[in-house]
């Protein structure tokens, strides 16, 4: 990023949680539905980023099972416990 961009993503991002945060705190009829769009996105954004952390996890593995003589049983923990956390989600 740009040297200017960088400031700007700041100020964006701050007032977008600033406006959420009123909305939570201030009974204000004015942020409920700007509050509500902001939480929305951000949930669909939090999947995305799960989606694209968990294919890239997998085509990590995938490459290192790929290569015959680097150790197979280096990061099991890294999947059982994103299934675990994945699992309990559901559970809940």
């Amino acid at each position: 990023m740009s040297k200017i961009k960088l400031p700007i993503a700041a100020v964006v991002a701050a007032a977008a949680g600033l406006v959420v945060l009123l909305g939570y705190f201030l009974p204000l009829p004015a942020l409920q539905p700007i509050r509500d769009l902001l939480l929305n996105w951000a949930a669909i954004l939090t999947g995305v980023a799960v989606l694209v952390g968990i294919l890239n996890m997998v085509g990590a593995h995938w490459q290192r099972l790929s290569q015959p003589k680097k150790p197979r049983c280096r990061q099991p923990g890294a999947g059982a416990s994103l299934l675990g956390h994945r699992s309990r989600g559901h559970l809940a």
